[in-house]
């Protein structure tokens, strides 16, 4: 499995990210930089905040640690917010009470933005334009019935379910009935002989 490192926005192991805990539901959580951008940016914010790893925020005046503080981009180079999280996160909370409705139409807007721009593609190991690749190659059909996907559906992305690799694009109905042949070349097999030996309509 691989992760997109939101500093160099390349693609590595999961063993290249710092392990940061666990998920409610028992996975791995990990960081979104890699191990080796990881000491490139302790380097430059030792030298911006100083060895300490703490910064003051310039709201509550407080000393707090690195993480205590979002991170903003300025000219490909990322560095700090001056404020806090927590201090940050009081005057978005009053934002909020004061624009629930716009909220709730902005937080919808940008849930579906993330999912089918990144996240989607992500747990398969790829990128969107990896996904569009592939889609080109196949000629927007799938890889087993070579029939495009149905109701104007994305074609599902199969992977291994074992080594969680991707391996191609399918419609629906063929990357169901993967699922529930186990994925065995033997049952597959002794699939094709039966229609072969009783007769088959495709």
């Amino acid at each position: 499995m691989q992760k997109l490192c939101r500093e160099c926005n390349i693609r590595k192991p999961h063993e290249d990210f710092q392990n940061k805990g666990y998920t409610s539901a028992g996975n791995i959580k990990r960081s979104s930089v890699c191990k080796k951008c990881s000491s490139v940016l302790n380097r430059r914010f030792n030298l911006l905040y100083g060895v300490g790893g703490q910064k003051q925020c310039s709201k509550c005046a407080h000393y707090l640690d690195w993480d205590c503080f979002r991170k903003r981009k300025e000219k490909g180079k990322t560095y700090l917010n001056s404020s806090c999280k927590d201090c940050n996160k009081i005057v978005w909370d009053k934002w909020v009470e004061n624009n629930k409705e716009h909220y709730q139409k902005i937080k919808k807007q940008g849930q579906n933005l993330l999912h089918h721009e990144h996240k989607k593609y992500e747990r398969r190991g790829i990128t969107k334009k990896e996904y569009e690749i592939v889609f080109s190659a196949q000629n927007g059909v799938c890889a087993i019935c070579k029939k495009p996907s149905k109701d104007n559906q994305s074609l599902a992305m199969d992977h291994n379910h074992k080594t969680n690799e991707f391996r191609g694009l399918l419609c629906k109905e063929c990357n169901r009935a993967l699922g529930l042949f186990g994925d065995n070349i033997d049952v597959l097999t002794n699939a094709v002989t039966y229609l072969k030996e009783r007769g088959s309509y495709g």
